[in-house]
């Protein structure tokens, strides 16, 4: 449970007025246990939402993602065909060996049963009909991935294939694939497939249905497994990229060349939900602050409201010392609704400063008193500007007259 204005601290200063909001965290046990113990090579454990990296072990070293290579071929799929359009496998197709689905030249099937083989069963023979059918030919789609991969911010990979046999020039990053399965999880085809244990493919014009298993065991092994892809080569070890849900939050575990990949995502994920915490900290419309208005009317008091939602991962150990630093401008009438008020700056333990903007929660006018003192001064100031005007006329036009 997340209190607002639980405690309000004034610091000034000759250019700002700032308040220290202190946000009450309850309901919250500290717990601390030992780093997990993770024989991959290269590892993290990330916020599915945020992408925060919350535990890592090489992240950035170069490895070879074999079969996760095809969660960009699946994207890609998606990303620039229909779901349900016919693929045809073109006459002189050749599988290029591996785990297959079986397809038989001229054989024509939905795209979107394609990429379920290709995330579940690691069809290869599916990854390089679907990269001819999207790309008109596979090394067309291969620079579609690397144009997706560089756009995606996945500067350390590179892709020379669709289905992740083992190339030395086919290689990416943990970091990297966190941000390929982050995005992934934007199109809800590929949330479903991933998610999958078992699917069923209808019969085609030359097979009879198939049905397709999910060589991802974590979805078996990990109650609140959800995804998303496993991998192997003898060049590239055991790999899996893992994600779980728990009352609603995401996290991402990357394993690379693991002796124990399946138990490696188990650890990472647990130690994740045990030493960690999502709080969400506002959303938006939530009153921050209340701001006197001297000459305002109504109460003469104004709330401020968050322009935007605030959600934030943090240690258990660190959730007492989140703190907001407001910065209210100052405000006379007219206020109107809406109207950007203050600033609102997040700290949070070990991350960057985080500001949203301070809306004005109605429209401020002046006050009765204020409107009569107002009339009052400009009024005395217009008889003076009108005695200034008559004393010049009288004193120095006729001057100029002589």
């Amino acid at each position: 449970m997340v209190t607002f204005l639980s405690g309000m601290e004034g610091v000034s200063d000759k250019k700002h007025r700032v308040l220290l909001l202190i946000l009450t965290i309850s309901a919250v046990s500290v717990s601390c246990c030992q780093e997990p113990v993770i024989q991959a090579h290269s590892a993290l454990l990330a916020d599915g939402e945020s992408g925060r990296v919350l535990w890592e072990k090489n992240p950035t070293d170069v490895c070879y993602p074999a079969s996760l290579t095809k969660l960009m071929t699946a994207l890609l799929a998606i990303e620039h065909r229909h779901p349900n359009e016919l693929v045809t496998v073109p006459s002189d197709f050749r599988s290029p060996g591996g785990a297959s689905l079986g397809l038989k030249p001229k054989e024509r099937l939905r795209l979107y049963d394609l990429v379920a083989a290709l995330l579940l069963q690691s069809a290869n023979d599916a990854a390089v009909v679907i990269a001819q059918h999207v790309g008109g030919s596979v090394p067309g789609f291969v620079r579609m991935m690397n144009q997706r991969a560089w756009t995606l911010g996945m500067i350390r990979t590179r892709f020379t294939n669709p289905h992740g046999l083992h190339d030395p020039r086919h290689f990416t990053t943990a970091r990297d694939l966190l941000r390929l399965a982050r995005h992934a999880f934007f199109y809800q085809e590929l949330r479903e497939l991933i998610a999958t244990k078992e699917r069923h493919i209808a019969a085609t014009n030359l097979s009879p249905p198939r049905i397709l298993k999910n060589h991802n065991k974590l979805l078996w092994r990990y109650p609140y497994s959800d995804g998303v892809k496993t991998g192997f080569t003898n060049a590239s070890g055991p790999c899996l990229i893992a994600s779980a849900t728990r009352d609603g939050w995401r996290l991402i575990a990357v394993i690379l060349n693991s002796k124990d990949h399946y138990g490696d995502a188990q650890r990472l994920l647990d130690f994740g939900y045990r030493n960690f915490i999502r709080i969400r900290l506002a959303e938006a419309g939530t009153p921050l602050l209340r701001i006197p208005i001297p000459e305002g009317d109504g109460d003469g008091h104004l709330v401020a409201i968050a322009s935007e939602g605030v959600e934030t991962v943090v240690s258990r150990k660190d959730a007492n010392r989140i703190r907001w630093l407001v910065y209210p401008f100052r405000l006379r009438p007219p206020i109107y609704q809406g109207q950007t008020v203050g600033i609102a700056s997040l700290s949070v333990p070990g991350l960057p400063e985080q500001r949203i903007g301070l809306l004005a929660s109605r429209t401020v006018h002046f006050s009765l008193r204020a409107q009569i003192i107002r009339f009052f001064f400009v009024s005395i100031a217009a008889l003076i500007v009108m005695a200034i005007v008559q004393w010049i006329a009288r004193r120095i036009i006729p001057s100029w007259r002589q």
